[in-house]
């Protein structure tokens, strides 16, 4: 009896000098660019991707606090499909990432306003993608009107090495961290000037 007693009175003592291992806490969700960020009245559907830290595979987004159908990519990158509906009249949106813990990033704003008048994109070649295997790339060519040598494509928001191949014809190659993944590109025009044309599309099945 009195060894256990002693015994008892040892583990006491242990648990007052030995501190208490901190329980590790996962790093915050963060939201860092979603891409685009700028879009036109009347703009089709189109994937809208979410760039930040820390997501986890039950994520979702928010999109002016509504749950969207969210596809995981990965720790670093979801995506989310912006219907026309989003896209029919000027103003702006609200995009959040709620991790599957209930933490939520800060809000981004997706702005819907005007395209640039004269810049305007009437199709793109391929107009759709099959399977894309790691470390493929693909070149696409964009037709329309109020091109020059001082344009720049959009996909996904982010500037790309733009080419005039022609009057009216502008030419980039899309690495696979763009297409590697199902998705409705967003392609854009952005002027020299600033401005940005319509949204055109490409699918990636």
């Amino acid at each position: 009896m009195i060894r256990f007693k002693h015994i008892l009175a040892f583990i006491s003592l242990l648990a007052i000098l030995v501190p208490a291992v901190p329980v590790a806490r996962a790093a915050d969700p963060t939201l860092t660019k979603i891409g685009p960020e700028v879009v036109s009245v009347g703009d089709p559907d189109f994937t809208l991707r979410l760039i930040g830290t820390a997501f986890d595979e039950d994520s979702v987004v928010l999109l002016d606090g509504v749950v969207q159908q969210t596809q995981f990519v990965s720790k670093k990158r979801l995506q989310i499909l912006i219907p026309m509906t989003v896209t029919a009249a000027v103003g702006t949106h609200t995009v959040v990432v709620r991790r599957g813990d209930g933490v939520m990033t800060a809000a981004r704003t997706l702005t819907v306003g005007t395209k640039l008048p004269g810049v305007t994109i009437d199709r793109i070649n391929p107009d759709a993608l099959g399977l894309v295997t790691a470390g493929f790339a693909a070149e696409f060519r964009l037709a329309g009107v109020g091109f020059n040598d001082k344009s720049k494509v959009l996909v996904y928001g982010s500037s790309l090495d733009t080419t005039l191949r022609e009057k009216g014809v502008l030419s980039v190659i899309l690495p696979n961290s763009f297409i590697s993944v199902p998705g409705i590109l967003p392609f854009q025009v952005k002027a020299d000037g600033g401005g940005l044309s319509n949204i055109f599309t490409s699918s990636r099945p």
